[in-house]
């Protein structure tokens, strides 16, 4: 017994064991333990990974959205327009799309999934940009607001306007019918893309340069005296006649997807050569027309020809199409401009101003009070405005023999009139341009003057219906919104007018004005008007001219240059947090 207890070669085998199963087990934990932590470190990567990609996505969605705010402020003029194209583009190009553009991530396809939420719609306009990124089966959120804040665009810059050609007195759409002796001095575009287009001269009107003319549909041209050419292009018919001892002294040509119909009567004459390609055939007819020369019109077989009296010129076949197409002619880019009225701004009311020695309160008065700027009284003469700021005013009126001057101080200033009431004159000085926004009533009466010095430019925008008094002398610009103009007798227009108004008429001579006017009736009563015209018709039954006039170098006012710098402050970003789940 005692010899089988000091027995010990067993020993150390056991001692072996129990090391090797210690050591097992503390392997099992160490490897436990590393392939946790492993495992974690695997799960935090793609954890911050996830959270990676979904800033990713958003600041590559913030990074296409300010692309499309800056271009959607470029193109379009108006406050409403431009949220209006603004978020069709931003939810048809952003909203709900997923970039995949990432590399891969162990073996995975990293996304992020952008959705985009607006949160208002007012001026400044914020949204949400929500980014999920995803790796996986794990996702991570991401958010981000960014705000919108449209201002109103300098109206005092060169806008883009269509150029003004040399040779061109009107651009007329649909008719011109003139019955009594008015002459349009210069060359005449008509054109019309849904209507028939009309040109009817009565005794004693006549055209002194070329007549051009295409419509989608038919073109109707009766005329008593031309002294240049007429190019007709008509999509179905031309209708051509003269009558009544009318004279063309220039060629015809005239082209018809159908027929020409060509009249000639009554001791009328064609001096040039009329030239007519109708694809169904043309159909000629003179009487008593004076001494003339030989037809001459083939190779068409649907010529219809009654000849009573022969012509002076000769009546040909054309071999060409001579068609005309005139960029000149496309009404889109001034109807573009016309649409393109600026917003009115939002100003804070000018302090009150009191006016006169301090020591003599009797004589004070008060020029500015309460929002109302009146030079009125027998105080005070004329009054200078210095305009270290961009104001709103109640009212602004001048009275009978007395000035209000606006000094710019070399800047561009704006300023916003609910009612503009002059008796006397207005006048801007000090180099600099000011805009003029009159929201309800403007009222000019008395042949006052509106007009400027030096270097100094204005516009008058004008947003009421109601038509105004225009009743004195405007050296400078008018944008009407709407409404029809009238400048009574005895007053002048010298710049330019601009109005999506329905009629213009002049009863006063005009001595060089820039008219786009494209909705409108131009009615010019018994004056002499000279410029540049873009109307829908010219109609008149008395006397009076249109003439070109060659030196039209004339502010313009409307749309910004397309170069205009875009404000900083147009679109910016708050920091991106994490949404929580």
């Amino acid at each position: 017994m005692k010899k089988l207890m000091n027995e010990e070669s067993g020993v150390t085998l056991l001692f072996v064991l129990m090391t090797v199963v210690v050591l097992s087990i503390l392997g099992v934990a160490l490897a436990t333990v590393a392939f946790a932590n492993v495992k974690l470190t695997t799960t935090d990567r793609a954890y911050q990974s996830t959270y990676y990609i979904a800033e990713a996505g958003v600041n590559q969605a913030y990074a296409e959205i300010k692309e499309i705010v800056e271009q959607a402020y470029d193109l379009y003029p108006s406050q409403e327009q431009f949220y209006q194209k603004m978020n069709e583009h931003i939810f048809e190009k952003v909203d709900a799309v997923i970039y995949k553009n990432f590399e891969g991530h162990f073996g995975e396809e990293p996304l992020a999934e952008i959705e985009i939420i607006e949160i208002n719609q007012q001026n400044p306009r914020q949204y949400k940009i929500i980014s999920k990124g995803q790796i996986g089966s794990r996702n991570r959120s991401i958010e981000q607001v960014f705000t919108v804040n449209w201002s109103p665009k300098d109206s005092g810059s060169n806008p883009q306007f269509p150029e003004i050609p040399e040779d061109m007195l009107a651009l007329v759409r649909s008719r011109i019918n003139l019955s009594g002796s008015v002459n349009l001095n210069g060359d005449i575009y008509l054109s019309s893309d849904d209507h028939d287009v009309n040109i009817q001269l009565g005794a004693g009107s006549t055209i002194n340069g070329n007549l051009y003319a295409q419509s989608q549909n038919n073109i109707n041209f009766q005329i008593r005296e031309m002294y240049g050419n007429a190019y007709l292009n008509a999509n179905k018919q031309n209708s051509i006649s003269f009558t009544n001892g009318g004279m063309m002294r220039g060629n015809l040509y005239a082209v018809a997807s159908e027929t020409n119909t060509f009249s000639i009567r009554a001791g009328a004459q064609l001096n040039g050569t009329a030239y007519f390609r109708g694809k169904q055939g043309n159909n000629i007819t003179t009487q008593h027309a004076g001494i003339t020369q030989d037809i001459n019109l083939n190779p068409s077989s649907n010529n219809v020809m009654n000849i009573d009296a022969s012509l002076k010129g000769d009546v040909v076949y054309s071999e060409q199409p001579l068609i005309w197409d005139d960029p000149r002619s496309d009404f889109k880019g001034y109807e573009d401009y016309v649409n393109a009225f600026p917003d009115i701004p939002s100003y804070s009311q000018h302090e009150n101003i009191r006016y006169g020695d301090e020591s003599q309160p009797w004589n004070q008065y008060d020029v500015i009070k309460d929002g109302d700027l009146l030079v009125t009284t027998y105080h005070i003469d004329s009054y200078t405005l210095q305009l270290n700021n961009n104001y709103a005013f109640n009212k602004v009126q001048v009275g009978n023999g007395k000035s209000l001057y606006l000094d710019t101080a070399g800047q561009d200033r704006e300023i916003v009139i609910d009612d503009l009431s002059l008796n006397g004159d207005l006048v801007i000085n000090g180099n600099g341009h000011v805009s003029i926004f009159v929201k309800d009533r403007i009222s000019l009466a008395n042949h006052i003057n509106i007009t400027s010095e030096g270097e100094s430019t204005f516009t008058v925008y004008y947003e009421n219906s109601r038509k105004p008094i225009i009743n004195g002398n405007i050296e400078g610009s008018l944008f009407v919104k709407q409404a029809n103009l009238e400048f009574a007798y005895g007053s002048t227009i010298s710049g330019s007018v601009i109005s999506g108004g329905d009629q213009i008429i002049f009863n006063s001579t005009s001595d060089g004005v820039v008219l786009i006017a494209p909705y409108a009736t131009l009615i010019p009563n018994n004056v002499p008007t000279k410029g540049f015209f873009v109307v829908d018709t010219i109609s008149g039954n008395g006397g009076g001219s249109i003439e070109l006039m060659g030196d039209l170098d004339f502010f313009i006012p409307g749309r910004p240059n397309d170069d205009q710098d875009v404000d900083e402050d147009l679109i910016t970003k708050e920091p991106p947090i994490e949404q929580n789940d």
